[in-house]
């Protein structure tokens, strides 16, 4: 995380021809897990959940355990709003992984609430659960932002995921 943080400093500087200065101290940023979201073919995701009043994240890395029985899918960053260039480096290791991400925009950065990427798995028949076992966060200056974060997201055995689907004898209704 440090030669991210280290590469994504120099990057903004050549390409935008200045040092990023440094913001007033900032409130923490609280990351959480959204409730996982079941998609098609047994695969679920869960969105990386940014809230407070924080006023500017450029990078952030996190440690998340996860059900061991599920599958590392992928994760996607490119969608957020306002990112232009993420960078994101995931990996994935014995029920647990290690993300890595940092927004190379030179006028953008995370400075508001909201969903900031997805985490995908294939679910494989197994409840899905993951949390947040350690998070940093950095600033456009490098400096420390607070972070708060906890807490496991899953789905009970009411929510199991369907892994398959057919149709029944009224299709297409008339």
């Amino acid at each position: 995380f440090d030669d991210l943080s280290v590469f994504t400093q120099g990057y903004l500087q050549h390409h935008a021809d200045a040092i990023p200065q440094p913001l007033n101290i900032q409130e923490p940023v609280q990351i959480k897990l959204t409730e996982p979201e079941i998609l098609t073919g047994g695969n679920v995701r869960f969105g990386i959940l940014f809230e407070g009043d924080f006023t500017d994240v450029r990078m952030f890395s996190l440690t998340m355990p996860y059900n061991q029985q599920m599958e590392f899918g992928s994760h996607l960053f490119n969608k957020a709003p306002g990112f232009e260039s993420v960078f994101a480096a995931s990996r994935s290791h014995e029920g647990s992984i290690q993300l890595d991400v940092a927004v190379l925009d030179t006028d953008m950065t995370i400075n508001t609430p909201g969903v900031v990427g997805w985490i995908t798995f294939k679910a494989n028949g197994a409840s899905p659960w993951m949390n947040i076992e350690d998070a940093m966060a950095r600033d456009s200056f490098g400096n420390e932002v607070p972070v708060l974060f906890g807490g496991a997201t899953n789905v009970g055995p009411e929510q199991d995921i369907p892994m398959e689907y057919s149709l029944g004898s009224n299709y297409p209704n008339p």
